[in-house]
């Protein structure tokens, strides 16, 4: 009996063994997904960060452009008034010109008529 005794105890710690084994082995497995858990959350995380910053960069860039522009329409707005009283001059210039330039326009107005005509025959 004593036999039995001993081999029964030994089956129980060979048994609990194997149970502790095993669940020592599940326990690395469920640690080891929540650490590939946590790192996905942390690497979505830091994707997520990266193009926030990269969006402020960009606005950054769209800003300094938007104020090198305005600055540059101001340097120009100091000479605008120059350009205008000059264009004015031009403009009588221009219909001088646009007197001289009938014969052109004559060629233009037959170019009318034809899609007109066409038009007109569908």
């Amino acid at each position: 009996m004593r036999m039995k005794m001993k081999r029964g105890s030994v089956e129980a710690e060979v048994i609990s063994g194997v149970r502790n084994t095993y669940e020592k082995e599940e326990k690395k497995k469920k640690e080891e997904e929540e650490e590939k858990e946590e790192d996905r959350r942390r690497c979505c995380c830091l994707l997520v960060l990266l193009l926030l910053e990269l969006a402020l960069v960009l606005m950054l860039v769209m800003v300094l452009v938007l104020v090198l522009v305005l600055m540059l329409d101001d340097d120009h707005a100091d000479e605008a008034p120059d350009d205008n009283n000059n264009n004015n001059n031009d403009d009588d210039d221009h219909d001088e010109e646009d007197d001289n330039d009938d014969d052109d326009d004559d060629d233009d107005d037959d170019d009318n008529n034809y899609y007109d005509d066409a038009y007109i025959a569908d």
